[in-house]
């Protein structure tokens, strides 16, 4: 990548036959954003002050009935795989331990911080 070059969020969208089906072709399912259902998980801790675990898995349980399990097995390894390939292809540049925090700052804004593909 030259100078004038810019990066976008990293936020994939998965699908597989566990989905939700789309309600006006039921052939069709739809994508789950990965960082969305991360969101989901972190606003309703924090609008609600969450910090138990047994209310963090209710949090979790009511996300469950809307999406299969299998599906949200597939968020997960989604999210995982995403900041590993990140932070492989960032050490491919950014060598050693003093890049380290560096490569982490950088996978977290470019997973988790930023919203939108838009250029500004």
């Amino acid at each position: 990548m030259g100078t004038g070059g810019t990066l976008s969020s990293v936020d994939p969208t998965t699908a597989n036959q566990f989905n939700p089906r789309d309600p006006l072709n039921l052939a069709i399912p739809l994508g789950i954003s990965v960082e969305d259902v991360t969101a989901y998980i972190a606003r309703a801790r924090e609008a609600a002050k969450i910090s138990e675990q047994d209310h963090i898995i209710d949090i979790f349980n009511e996300l469950s009935k809307q999406v299969h399990p299998l599906a949200l097995g597939n968020v997960y390894r989604q999210h995982t795989r995403i900041r590993m390939l990140a932070t492989n292809l960032l050490k491919s540049h950014m060598k050693g331990e003093k890049n380290e925090a560096k490569v982490t700052q950088i996978v977290e804004i470019m997973t988790e911080k930023l919203y939108t593909h838009a250029f500004h």
